[in-house]
């Protein structure tokens, strides 16, 4: 099994990463991060769609702040609030930060902080903290 920090051979690796468990550790959140547009209104099922576009955007500015403290500043600029006309307009917006975030993912790999859950066939490398994080509260 590789381990965080390894070098693979011919300098080149793939790995796997959900962005959302990458986010409760950049995010240092316990729960659930609600930014994905398809499940606004299950995340707020009794708010207008202008109302879900605001709190998607003020998610996804938490988002890029954090990425910036980490990675520095960052070339993406979120729309302004007023401007966006529909819910589907934010869907770039969320696949960026979802790359974004699965690129900050692969550093915290190659830095050694990252754990691999799964086998030698198949793993998803997520942020060794939560996996911490989550033994400490079930241990």
């Amino acid at each position: 099994m590789i381990a965080a920090g390894d070098t693979l051979s011919g300098g080149r690796g793939l790995i796997e990463v959900y962005p959302h468990t990458a986010l409760l550790s950049l995010l240092r959140r316990s729960h659930r991060v609600t930014y994905k547009v398809s499940k606004s209104s299950k995340y707020w099922p009794r708010r207008a769609a202008s109302e879900r576009i605001s709190l998607l955007l003020q998610q996804f500015g938490e988002i890029v702040g954090a990425l910036e403290e980490t990675l520095g500043r960052l070339p993406l600029k979120l729309p302004e609030e007023g401007t966006v006309g529909s819910l589907a307009r934010l869907k770039p917006y969320e696949d960026a930060l979802d790359a974004l975030v699965s690129a900050w993912m692969g550093l915290e790999y190659l830095a050694g902080r990252a754990t691999a859950l799964g086998d030698e066939q198949a793993a998803v490398w997520v942020p060794t903290d939560v996996v911490l994080n989550r033994e400490l509260r079930m241990g």
